[in-house]
């Protein structure tokens, strides 16, 4: 009996020596700050506090306690650990009557696998003084097994007074850093700050920030959130990239002027430091509107007042500013825990609905395919951290914007950029080194790869001259070739929206062992998307081939080329003025024209349909349409703003002009265009059955102007004597082009007027009215002559689309030759 309990006890402890110890990491001890999701860091230092230690002087003190919640906060970490352990203290009680101690004092563990699939992960947990949530028996990443990166979200209603992440002492863990993105900012209510989801991750900032995967830092305090100036101030100070207010159910004790001075502040504190986008959402009412009277008149009244406001800013120009309508929030009739409070259904719209409206204001759209969803990945780890890398190439394009770059995946990046795993490091230096190029290649990567680094900064504010790109070999085998093509058309089509002024080339995928005709026919259709972009199609993989296979030679694998194969792509990348893809002769550049009267979307079946209107919008592929007839938050459009839909729904960015109010809202009409505009005007026209419009935008190059004239002949001629004074006024330097709806036939008095210093860019013989089965012209392109250096292209007419309006769009490509 003796000798079997110290058999016992020997193998109980060698079994627990066996699992080896827990090693505890502390965030707050790293070696550089790991505190994820907050303004201020290198101010705030060691704590979990939210605001700056100053800020204590200058908010309420109920909004300093509030800040010491940790709403928001997150920590991020890899590790390949089968057992997690986060240990922690809090200040207050651990749960409310509606809200339970998992959403107000627990925590929240999401996992990242190698392909950035997204997991939550739960186990168990115990709330006492010390709170602790285990998790164990954590699986392999079945792809890679390399690990996982880790999110780790704070309480939203607690102050956490200490915390520690365990692990076996056998295990890899390392914390990563703070993002270097510009976050999105929120300052608003307990709705914001998360009550009353059940647990952190349900919170609909910290849903967006998965959404997205990209920071969003939480200033948001419960019953403290009424658009103060304090805050305000406070906010102006940070680097952000959108700043959103959802402030409005903290604000129905203030009179409507207070409302509007407060909103009015919100946008100019923040215009005297920047052009950062502001985001001003409504109030969403109370669920039980229907049932307690002067619930719906209370929340109507509050967002009457701050739609004046913004309405009143728009029409004045204000750039960067944005409206969240409640109809947008498609809040569910069972979202919430009480009368306003979301429970995770209601969060989770909250987070739907922000995610569509920030996708556009920070152009980073999200398409059908898997191709066109941006997503990280963690497939090497071995060999190098993929965000580690991200972060370096990053800080790196800050500190010294690079004049060209190339972007692709283990074949760029290993060229010259991975110590000790260099294959053509002679070939780079002779050839891309003197160019000036930048190394943006990462190995394992795909489209979907590219498009979140994209999205995540790297293409952010510098100028390239010329940009390659050759992605897509790690695609094969998962996606069919309509997937890949499609897939390099979206991420293109970012990359040209950031880098607008370089010259962009498409490089075919070189070949790989056994699947040379595959690839073959895939480049074709490559070549094919790009030039229909206007985009440079280059194909250095030819020089890699022999009787139509790889030459073996010329590869170390069969995928990536070594010293010699590299050599011989390399001129074919960096050379231009000897090939037929040669870019445009220096000094020049081309234009595509549009104009389209869209009758609000409203087509000759009389059904409204913006993503038809879109469709052929983007199959002519302008670089700038003036549109004519569009609602803004009108009842009939349900609210919505037209052209903000249609500029989402092109990746166009949005220029509005309204003429008259209109059913609770503006008509008027637009400009979208691939370049935001220098400069803006909108100038007044005579109509007599309702005011026209005519808008001017400064480009670059040109000036471009959108009107729709009056019905009546005097006043349209008195509208052409009025754009003749406002063209004197522009830079000579610069052509002038003029697009509309001018109500007005060929052989009218109005023509022969503009026909004295405007050239029609597109034969009147080609008819726009009606569209079904037009019979006469009264839509136009012109051209300003004696201004600035252009020519008239060979490609122009009006499209046969008989359906989407009453109208036939037009189009005209024109050329500009620079003469200053």
């Amino acid at each position: 009996m003796k000798n079997s309990f110290v058999v016992f006890v020997f193998l109980f402890f060698v079994t627990i020596f066996s699992q080896g110890q827990t090693k505890w990491y502390n965030p707050l001890e790293a070696e550089y700050p790991v505190i994820q999701n907050r303004g201020w860091s290198n101010e705030i230092g060691k704590s979990y506090q939210r605001l700056p230690y100053r800020a204590e002087k200058t908010v309420r003190k109920s909004v300093w306690n509030l800040s010491e919640n940790s709403a928001g906060l997150a920590i991020h970490f890899n590790t390949n650990a089968e057992k997690i352990e986060v240990r922690y203290g809090v200040e207050g009680s651990f749960a409310m009557d509606h809200m339970p101690a998992t959403g107000k004092s627990g925590v929240d563990l999401y996992a990242i696998d190698s392909e950035g699939n997204w997991q939550f992960i739960t186990d168990r947990y115990n709330f006492s003084d010390t709170i602790i949530f285990s998790y164990n028996g954590v699986l392999e990443d079945k792809g890679f097994n390399n690990g996982y990166e880790y999110r780790l979200y704070l309480p939203l209603y607690n102050s956490v007074t200490w915390m520690e992440i365990g692990v076996p002492d056998t295990a890899d863990f390392a914390f990563i850093p703070i993002l270097n993105e510009k976050p999105i900012v929120v300052y608003g209510t307990s709705i914001a700050q998360g009550g009353c989801a059940s647990r952190p991750a349900m919170g609909w900032t910290n849903i967006l920030s998965r959404k997205l995967d990209y920071p969003v830092t939480n200033l948001a305090f419960s019953g403290n959130g009424p658009l103060e100036k304090e805050m305000v101030d406070l906010i102006s100070e940070l680097n952000a990239s959108l700043i959103i207010y959802d402030c409005l159910p903290n604000m129905l004790n203030l009179s409507v002027d207070e409302v509007k001075k407060r909103t009015a502040y919100g946008v100019s504190a923040i215009r005297e430091k920047s052009d950062i986008p502001i985001l001003i959402t409504d109030h969403i009412g109370y669920m039980n509107n229907g049932m307690i009277k002067g619930r719906k008149e209370m929340a109507d009244r509050l967002n009457s007042a701050s739609r004046e406001v913004f309405d009143s800013l728009k029409i004045a120009g204000e750039p960067n500013i944005y409206y969240l309508h409640k109809d947008s929030i498609n809040f569910p009739t069972d979202g919430t825990v009480d009368y306003i409070h979301p429970n995770d259904l209601g969060m989770q719209a909250y987070a739907d609905a922000y995610e569509k409206v920030v996708r556009k204001i920070l152009s980073m759209p999200k398409g059908n395919l898997k191709t066109t969803q941006p997503v990280s990945q963690r497939r090497e780890p071995k060999i190098y951290e993929w965000k580690d890398r991200h972060r370096q190439k990053f800080e790196l394009i800050k500190e010294n914007p690079p004049k060209k770059v190339i972007i692709g995946n283990s074949i760029i990046h290993y060229w010259n950029d991975q110590q000790g795993r260099e294959k053509g490091p002679v070939s780079w230096n002779k050839y891309l080194e003197p160019e000036g190029f930048l190394n943006l290649g990462c190995g394992w990567d795909r489209i979907e790869n590219v498009l979140w680094r994209v999205y995540h900064g790297e293409f952010d504010g510098y100028q390239a001259e010329e940009i390659v790109l050759m992605i897509g070999i790690n695609n094969i085998g998962i996606n069919s070739d309509e997937e890949i093509v499609e897939g390099l058309n979206f991420l293109l089509k970012q990359i040209e929206r950031r880098q607008n002024k370089a010259i962009i080339k498409v490089a075919g995928l070189l070949p790989m062992r056994s699947q040379e005709e595959r690839i073959r026919r895939l480049n074709e259709k490559i070549s094919v998307m790009a030039q229909t972009n206007g985009w440079y199609f280059i194909n250095p993989g030819v020089k890699l081939l022999k009787d139509g296979k790889i030459d073996e030679s010329l590869f170390s694998d069969g995928l990536h080329p070594n010293e010699k194969g590299y050599s011989l792509i390399a001129p074919l990348i960096v050379l231009d003025a000897e090939y037929e893809w040669a870019v445009p002769i220096q000094g020049a550049q081309s234009a595509r024209l549009m104009s389209y009267n869209i009758r609000n979307a409203r087509g000759m079946d009389e059904v409204i349909d913006y993503q038809r209107i879109a469709d052929v919008i983007n199959k002519v592929n302008p670089d700038i349409i003036a549109i004519q007839e569009i609602d803004s938050v009108t009842a009939r459009s349900n609210g919505v703003y037209v052209l903000d839909v249609l500029a989402e729904k092109t990746m166009l960015h949005p220029t509005y002009a309204a003429a008259i109010d209109y059913n609770g809202g503006k008509y008027g009409i637009g400009i979208l265009s691939k370049e935001k505009p220098l400069s803006i005007k909108r100038i007044p026209l005579p109509g007599r059955e309702e005011p026209r419009m005519l808008l001017i935008v400064e480009m670059d190059d040109y000036y471009f102007a959108c009107t729709h004239f009056s019905l009546n002949s005097e006043d349209r001629l008195k509208s052409v004597d009025i754009i003749m004074d406002e063209a004197e006024k522009l830079n000579p330097d610069k052509p002038f082009f003029l697009a509309g709806d001018i109500n007005a036939t060929p052989d009218s008095d109005v023509l022969k007027e503009f026909n004295k210093l405007f050239t029609s860019l597109v034969s009147p013989d080609q008819f726009t009215i009606p569209a079904n089965n037009p019979d006469k012209c009264i839509d136009y392109i012109f051209g300003y002559t004696g201004r600035g250096e252009w020519k008239l292209l060979e490609e122009r007419g009006v499209i046969a689309e008989s359906v989407a309006s009453d109208h036939r769009p037009l189009f005209a490509d024109i050329r500009i030759s620079f003469t200053h």
